[in-house]
């Protein structure tokens, strides 16, 4: 609940920006994740990234969802993410950071 206290204020100051912060946020997560994955055949969830949106500060809004490799096909498998985006005044939002939870055995939710 103490992160909800914080997505008001967040959503108050950069409600102005095109599209509003969740969706830059998960945009430029997106863009992010697309880069370092290039290649793979994976899908993101968009709705997913906007519902786990919470934020570090005023200005740190942090997406933490799930990558599904081989989307569809019976080999399909999922990786948690975290992706923290920067809303800085006249600046267009960026990536802070960027993890991919490689340490869970994706079929068992355990760790290796």
């Amino acid at each position: 609940m103490r992160s909800m206290f914080w997505v008001l204020p967040v959503l108050l100051v950069l409600g102005g920006c095109g599209g509003g912060p969740e969706q830059q946020a998960v945009d430029v997560c997106t863009q992010a994740v697309n880069a370092k994955l290039s290649g793979k055949s994976f899908a993101l969830d968009a709705a997913e990234m906007r519902k786990s949106l919470t934020t570090d500060n005023d200005k740190v809004v942090h997406v933490a969802a799930n990558v599904a490799f081989d989307a569809g096909l019976s080999s399909e498998y999922k990786q948690a993410f975290d992706c923290r985006v920067r809303f800085e005044t006249g600046k267009a939002p960026n990536v802070i950071y960027l993890q991919f939870d490689w340490t869970l055995d994706p079929n068992t939710k355990r760790a290796n």
